[in-house]
């Protein structure tokens, strides 16, 4: 949450300005998807990497060198 606090400041001068909950909820699941990637990149001692095509989109992929290991999704929103 810190670093989301210093990335704010720094675009949109976030400590002297008042925003809307627009802001966060545009910038906290980015946030979230990059802790999450760092987190078991370094747990699965793996390289971090994501998948963007028109059909697919993955947040979390992880493998060495040319052979992908792990897969997975990041799913940040209201539960019901």
């Amino acid at each position: 949450m810190i670093d989301l606090y210093y990335y704010l400041d720094e675009k949109y001068n976030f400590s002297e300005v008042d925003f809307s909950r627009k802001y966060f909820n545009e910038k906290i699941p980015i946030h979230v998807e990059m802790f999450f990637r760092d987190l078991f990149s370094k747990l699965f001692n793996m390289q971090a990497f994501t998948i963007n095509k028109p059909s697919l989109q993955l947040d979390l992929c992880f493998g060495d060198f040319n052979k992908l290991e792990v897969v997975g999704e990041v799913k940040w929103g209201i539960y019901q």
